[in-house]
């Protein structure tokens, strides 16, 4: 639906939908493996959130609709690492 959006709270790098639930998803690459949880802190995952609901507040149809937060992690020489659901609000 929308990738690297900016707004004034946060940015979201990409926005997915399935169904009824939006996918609002961190993607990360770092040159040497890191575990995943390590690469998103909280703080960012606020300001994702608060995108997230600027997103939605300026698309009606939207707001009835689930979230969920994800991360990709892409390392060199790896395959990528896809969490799901890795932040709630």
């Amino acid at each position: 639906m929308a990738r690297n959006l900016r707004l004034p709270m946060g940015e979201i790098d990409l926005i997915m939908r399935r169904g009824r639930v939006l996918v609002f998803i961190e993607v990360k690459y770092r040159t040497m493996p890191v575990p995943i949880g390590a690469s998103v802190s909280a703080h960012q995952w606020r300001r994702i959130a608060a995108a997230a609901g600027a997103f939605v507040a300026r698309r009606p149809r939207f707001q009835q609709f689930y979230w969920r937060f994800d991360q990709i992690l892409l390392t060199r020489h790896h395959w990528p690492q896809h969490r799901q659901n890795v932040w709630r609000i």
